[in-house]
């Protein structure tokens, strides 16, 4: 998987020389949990992705915010109103590529849509969309290892480190990654790291669906 730190970075936290390898990939298993858990949490994509999110009664000049980013392009936005079955493209403006936020139906857009035979009734009261698609691809910025920021670096290897102390002590709840499938969460998260993290975190103005 993508790497946001390494296990030399780690290891630096943890005062263990570079050259003393036993605990390599106990180190490892604990990075990847914790680079797994940054990545989902924050949405990030390392990777170029073609992303399709779905969404459920989204108000027109409502912000959405999606996924996954940065966002290198919108491909389509489509919604279908209740009851109907036709997909209609609608107007839309991506506010900010970095957090991934778009709105529906900006200012200054064609409102009601012409595609909707009864769009009339809908003159003087917002509409809500029962199904929003957005089909849209993500930069790949982060995949060059010099460009991840280095406060997300940073945290990346303190957690892991953390994380790492946690298994070795007994205090972590799950098991190595490499043996049944060790997984940090939300509650391993230590209340000095809290901060940290909602530089990164996103607004939670409307979440996606499945």
């Amino acid at each position: 998987m993508p790497s946001l730190s390494t296990v030399n970075s780690v290891k630096g936290l943890l005062q263990i020389p570079i050259d003393i390898k036993v605990e390599d990939e106990a180190i490892q298993d604990s990075l990847e949990a914790v680079e797994a858990y940054l990545l989902h949490r924050f949405g990030l994509a390392v990777e170029e992705e073609e992303v399709h999110d779905y969404f459920e009664n989204i108000q027109r000049r409502r912000k959405i915010v999606l996924s996954k980013r940065p966002v290198a392009v919108i491909g389509k936005v489509e919604g279908k109103g209740y009851g109907e079955t036709e997909w209609i493209e609608l107007q839309h403006e991506l506010l900010d590529p970095q957090k991934g936020i778009l709105i529906l139906e900006p200012e200054g857009s064609t409102w009601p849509p012409v595609e909707v035979e009864t769009a009339p009734m809908f003159r003087h009261r917002e509409w809500y969309w029962d199904r929003v698609h957005v089909w849209y691809a993500t930069t790949g910025t982060y995949k060059d290892v010099d460009k991840i920021p280095h406060d997300l670096r940073q945290i990346t290897s303190r957690l892991a480190a953390y994380a790492y102390r946690q298994e070795r002590t007994g205090a972590e709840k799950g098991a190595r990654r490499g043996r049944v499938g060790y997984e940090f969460r939300d509650d391993d998260v230590p209340p000095w790291a809290t901060g940290m993290l909602k530089r990164w975190d996103r607004p939670e103005e409307v979440s996606w669906v499945a």
